[in-house]
């Protein structure tokens, strides 16, 4: 009964999943080329990118003893399934609401003229426009454009330093979060 216990708890440590770690750039390695990962920030409620060196405890030679990180994804949408709770609602990019709403007109709850409703599963929550529309809209400068993943969302994280975007791109830290020109 003991190692099968045991044998549990290493199996669950070893290939858990969490979603609160630091992410781990992991080291370079001839089995996996390097990529961009996502991981979950329980600060902002929110799925980012980082670079990804190619392997860590989990994929390199290493990988019995466990992983160096259990927050990293291979899509966006793996760490949105595995961290985001179902009925979890926000303005994104970190922008704080200004309050709740409906769209029920029977409830009388609506947002101020310079915000606007996002609804959730079960509420709404007012977002500031100025700050949405400046988040949604990072400028590059003259003669750049902003880089896009390949399913044409702009490819945003929350910090240069987690080496994102890619080669012959710079990488802006914005107001909200960091995005790529090139």
């Amino acid at each position: 009964m003991l190692l099968f216990s045991l044998t549990v708890f290493l199996f669950g440590v070893a290939f858990g999943r969490d979603c609160s770690s630091q992410p781990s750039p992991g080291f370079t390695c001839n089995e996996h080329s390097p990529s961009i990962q996502y991981y979950f920030d329980e600060e902002h409620m929110s799925c980012y990118p980082f670079g990804h060196n190619g392997c860590d405890l989990k994929t390199g030679p290493l990988r019995l003893l466990g992983p160096d990180s259990k927050n990293g994804y291979p899509t966006v949408d793996s760490c949105w399934h595995s961290c985001m709770p179902m009925d979890y609602n926000s303005c994104g990019y970190s922008i704080r609401s200004t309050g709740t709403c409906s769209y029920d007109p029977s409830r009388k709850a609506e947002c101020s003229p310079d915000a606007e409703c996002h609804m959730g599963a079960f509420f709404g929550i007012c977002c500031p426009k100025d700050k949405i529309q400046r988040s949604e809209n990072p400028k590059c400068e003259a003669g750049k454009r902003l880089v896009k993943q390949n399913d044409g969302q702009k490819l945003i994280s929350k910090r240069c330093s987690l080496n994102f975007c890619p080669k012959g791109s710079q990488c802006i830290d914005g107001e909200f979060f960091a995005y790529c020109c090139q």
